[in-house]
């Protein structure tokens, strides 16, 4: 069975000082086979976002303010159309997710605390 997929995406909104960062865990993921022989053949399957969560950063430097958010409340808050794309998005830029993931997340948070992200 494959690992679970890790992604996190960063943008800057164009012209406004508005970073928006997403974090999201997916279910493993299997492409399936759709050739040879039809008994070995089965559908793709898994791939589910499992666990999202977004930070808005309005702002910069130390006048910078920071908004959490859980992916259902970010889905709201953008919109349904815009979160399937960054949905899309997360799972395209998925990498199998590391044994340590503890320390990816410490960093990640180490790294948010300190602005070096």
């Amino acid at each position: 069975m494959s690992k679970p997929l890790f992604a996190r995406l960063k943008d800057d909104l164009e012209d406004i000082p508005i970073t928006v960062e997403i974090e999201a865990k997916f279910s493993p993921y299997d492409s399936g086979v759709s050739s040879g022989p039809v008994e070995r053949c089965y559908p793709p399957e898994g791939g589910e976002m499992e666990n999202a969560s977004a930070i808005l950063t309005i702002g910069e430097g130390g006048s910078a303010f920071r908004l959490y958010f859980d992916w259902g409340a970010f889905s709201r808050l953008v919109g349904p159309h815009a979160a399937a794309k960054w949905e899309e998005r997360l799972f395209e830029a998925a990498v199998p997710l590391e044994p340590d993931y503890d320390r990816l997340n410490d960093q990640a948070r180490d790294d948010r605390l300190t602005g070096d992200a």
